[in-house]
């Protein structure tokens, strides 16, 4: 499900801004150990887990990399030559990655981008054929083949999927949770001359999508079924790049991310610097654009359910309320990876020594909190280089383009509590919270806690103690409730009352924006039988039962009834000029007295005056 693409040395895609962004990061951050990295702000301590993944010669084991949805399988490709594919499984209680299968080469000797699926039983590989080049252009076009492991071997999956010359070599591949849907992304090219004087370079894009129609992947005489139409490049242009020749309009380059159901495509058009995010859903027989556009450039990642989009540079969207509404981190990382709920998403960029960062999103104070930082061992480990995040957020592959290597890391099982959050002490919390706990830090005098300390799959969502309002006592008549010692701003509690009693008005106590406390009063509970429900003039109960303006004003000395004089037209009626008896109401609701008298009077049967 999580797929990340390799570096293509093919086409220019990194620009100024984005190095100076990561060179600035880093000079201003630490270093962190490589074999087991502390938790970001005390959450759970990440542990690499198996054996680096190293190669030999050339080989850059990591240069592609995907986790399955459990963290239990993943896919290491290497790039460019040689050209392979290796997928690992962690079996639990065991210490090592074992290979699962054999290794998967290309069919044509060469990968731009590789997939696995979310169960972990399906590979795509994008690679080109070709390469004759002449004074025509150059000839490639791509080429997807699809795996599927079953019988303790990776076995084709339906003929390949090609492209025509036309269209060039690029094939970004991305696969449902099942393996049954597959997008593919790719950009043409047209060159009239390799001559970077010529100016007529252009490039357009389109993403198809394709399902496996049968139930089997293993079933024969099936073929992979378009569905839909393509979706296309609406635009394209020309020009020329001082330093790099032709003009190159990437559109769609980076596209087809698709989310786990197989129902949602996230992709972008590019013009090499200027980028646009889109979201299309599958509707019936095509498919249809979601919202509006977004900002995603660079690479792009997606959840399950499509509703959680991330870019490069920490642009991340949600679909809430019919709209796209940016839930952003901090502004970094050229690469990406979304778990699957989109609650973490991992960044990194291999700048110089590089790094990798993990962030959660915490739904109550709804921003991203870091949870791990990995830096690189060395000034020229180039740390970051391909990241994938497993569906479950609990692993995080990592791969070093300068080391040629690749590690996993896990998260461990406990946050380090050991330390109160601000102005607190550290109460009845543990120094090592288990996931899944909670303690309560005890909050200094003046401060009140609006939360407990909770250890969530790792991360650590700390305690914050705010100024408030002092409840020290109860209301007379009542007790405390829910009420503590301290009431937060803008928050409200509900003290109780005693048998008899009813809060008056029906209020609770509260702390406003400014500290200062509206606190909740304990008063009789009346029924019909007291003097402010029972008839006093006549069999007048209700002010707002009587038609009449000359009944209104004589009933008003024992009543407290008003007669409602119109300005504007409207309709005159008579009511309670009493906010005791208002608020008593609010107290009472009628449906605690349904079978109460007023002596041999029954109020909700007596005929209205």
């Amino acid at each position: 499900m999580t797929e990340t693409r390799p570096n293509s040395t093919a086409l220019p895609r990194a620009t100024l801004t984005r190095w100076l962004c990561v060179a600035v990061f880093l000079l201003l951050s630490g270093k962190s150990t490589a074999l087991e990295i502390a938790g970001h702000g005390r959450s759970a301590s990440w542990t690499q887990i198996g054996a680096t993944f190293t190669g030999s010669g050339s080989e850059k084991p990591g240069s592609v990399l995907s986790f399955s949805e459990d963290g239990s399988r993943l896919l290491v490709g290497s790039i460019p030559v040689p050209a392979y594919v290796d997928v690992y499984e962690w079996q639990s209680g065991s210490s090592a990655w074992t290979l699962l299968g054999a290794r998967i080469s290309p069919p044509h000797g060469s990968i731009v981008s590789a997939c696995l699926s979310g169960d972990g039983k399906v590979v795509a590989i994008g690679d080109f054929n070709g390469g004759d080049f002449n004074g025509a252009g150059l000839e490639v076009w791509w080429t997807v083949a699809v795996y599927h492991y079953a019988s303790g071997s990776w076995q084709r999956v339906g003929s390949d999927i090609v492209g025509s010359s036309s269209e060039g070599y690029y094939a970004e591949v991305s696969l449902s949770s099942d393996g049954k849907v597959l997008a593919i992304g790719n950009n043409n090219q047209t060159l009239s001359s390799y001559d970077s004087s010529d100016h007529n370079a252009t490039m357009t894009g389109r993403v198809r999508i394709y399902q496996w129609p049968a139930s089997d992947l293993t079933a024969s005489g099936v073929a992979w079924t378009q569905m839909g139409e393509p979706i296309e490049a609406w635009s394209t242009s020309s020009g020329f790049y001082p330093w790099f020749g032709p003009y190159s309009q990437k559109v769609y380059a980076d596209a087809g991310k698709l989310s786990g159901d197989g129902k949602r495509v996230a992709l972008f058009k590019t013009n090499g610097w200027a980028q646009k995010g889109y979201v299309y859903e599958w509707k019936s027989s095509s498919w249809s654009i979601v919202g509006d556009s977004i900002d995603l450039e660079g690479t792009a990642s997606i959840s399950y359910d499509g509703n959680v989009v991330a870019g490069s540079y920490g642009n991340v969207y949600k679909w809430s309320s019919g709209a796209w509404s940016s839930i952003r981190t901090e502004y970094f990382g050229y690469y990406t990876s979304l778990s699957r709920d989109g609650t973490r998403v991992a960044y990194a960029d291999s700048w110089n020594e590089g790094v990798v960062l993990v962030h959660q999103w915490d739904s109550e104070a709804e921003s991203w909190g870091r949870m791990l930082d990995i830096r690189g061992e060395s000034a020229s480990d180039q740390v970051g280089a391909m990241v994938s995040l497993s569906g479950d957020g609990s692993r995080v592959a990592v791969f070093s383009d300068g080391a040629k290597h690749t590690r996993v890391f896990e998260v461990g099982t406990t946050c380090d509590t050991s330390v109160a959050p601000p102005n607190a002490s550290v109460g009845n919390c543990p120094a090592k919270l288990a996931s899944g706990s909670s303690c309560q830090p005890t909050c200094n005098s003046g401060y009140s806690a609006t939360r407990p300390t909770t250890c969530v799959s790792g991360y650590l969502k700390n305690a914050t103690c705010a100024a408030g309002c002092e409840v020290s006592s109860a209301p007379v008549n009542g007790g405390k409730g829910d009420c503590g010692n301290l009431l937060a701003k803008s928050k409200s509690c509900t003290p109780t009352c005693n048998d008899g009693y009813v809060r008056k008005g029906n209020k609770k106590t509260s702390c406003d924006s400014a500290g200062v406390l509206s606190a909740a009063e304990c008063r009789k509970r009346y029924s019909w039988g007291d003097a402010k429900f029972c008839p006093k003039y006549e069999n007048v109960v209700f002010c707002w039962s009587v038609k009449k303006k000359e009944d209104c004003l004589a009933a008003r000395p024992k009543r407290d009834c008003k007669w409602s004089n119109s300005s504007s037209g409207g309709s005159e009626y008579c009511y309670h000029d009493d906010k005791e008896f208002d608020e008593m109401w609010d107290e009472s609701y009628y449906h605690d007295f349904a079978a109460d008298k007023c002596g041999s009077v029954d109020p909700w049967t007596r005929d209205a005056l």
